[in-house]
């Protein structure tokens, strides 16, 4: 799990032989990736599972409650949605700005969890 990913409640990664998850990942609430690959900069929605040695490349989405089956993949800069996903968009800049504020939003909260948690200790 590389840096500055957010892993949401409830998520099940699960590497019986290999799996990676890039820099700057969401991973939304209760999704599944099993022996999978996403890249950088990616989104994987709430309840989505990404099956065995699927991938997502950099720049992808995949939306929530999505199906991504296995040895699929996501192409960077495309956002895929349904059960199997199949392409239904583009990433415009706009997704790019969500997903950036959205990696900056929880790297901020583990700042504040972590001088909260320092001054708890120390206080």
């Amino acid at each position: 799990i590389g840096d500055g990913c957010a892993i949401k409640d409830g998520v099940i990664i699960h590497c019986a032989t290999e799996c990676r998850i890039g820099e700057n990942v969401i991973v939304g609430h209760q999704a599944v990736v099993h022996n999978a690959f996403i890249g950088n900069w990616a989104l994987v929605g709430m309840q989505s599972l990404v099956s065995n040695h699927a991938v997502m490349e950099d720049w992808s989405i995949l939306a929530e409650k999505s199906y991504l089956p296995k040895n699929a993949a996501v192409p960077g800069g495309k956002i895929y949605t349904g059960i199997p996903a199949v392409e239904t968009g583009e990433l415009l800049e706009r997704h790019r700005q969500m997903l950036t504020i959205g990696v900056e939003a929880y790297r901020q909260l583990c700042r504040q969890y972590l001088e909260g948690l320092s001054e708890t200790v120390s206080g």
